[in-house]
């Protein structure tokens, strides 16, 4: 119920203001919102927690650093994401710098930074850690002029390898 809950706010925390915008023709503000399911590759966690997680994350496009030409015609940017996986007593915040690279609506990741990692401590409660996090997937932009709507696949990796694993997300450019 809990998860149920959690995933009902951030359904509406995404597409109550998506609809306004897109009503405005907007999402060149560079900032993106992404929920999703988080799938832990690692046993110990998929037993105690379960197989699937709740995922949701924020991205915002790095403008100081500019986007990129490069010499294939792909355009890439730097991009920094904030991203939340886990559930129980796993859980990760994850702090990133991004190089996304964009070849007509497909688009690729590969970023690194700082995760606030939680496991669970031996004979109980929990401790938290920082570790160094990273990641890389690939997605795709739907729609037409500013491709506001988009889904990824990505590998969300850490030193804590216990919070490894792949998420899925959709996600909308503001």
């Amino acid at each position: 119920m809990k998860k149920a809950a959690m995933l009902g706010l951030a359904l509406v925390a995404v597409i109550a203001p998506a609809t306004s915008i897109a009503q405005t023709g907007s999402g060149t503000s560079g900032l993106a919102i992404k929920i999703g399911q988080f799938f832990p590759i690692a046993n110990e966690p998929r037993n105690v927690e379960g197989k699937q997680w709740f995922t949701i994350g924020l991205d915002y496009e790095l403008a100081g650093l500019g986007m990129r030409q490069m010499p294939d015609g792909n355009i890439g940017r730097f991009v920094g994401s904030l991203d939340y996986y886990g559930d129980g007593s796993y859980s990760n915040v994850a702090a990133m710098v991004n190089w996304v690279g964009t070849q007509d609506k497909f688009f690729y990741r590969l970023g690194g930074g700082v995760g606030f990692v939680r496991t669970p401590k031996i004979g109980g409660g929990t401790v938290t850690n920082n570790e160094f996090v990273y990641q890389f997937g690939v997605g795709y932009d739907f729609g037409y002029n500013n491709q506001a709507f988009f889904a990824e696949a990505r590998f969300l990796g850490s030193v804590e390898d216990r919070l490894n694993g792949y998420a899925i997300t959709i996600g909308y450019r503001f």
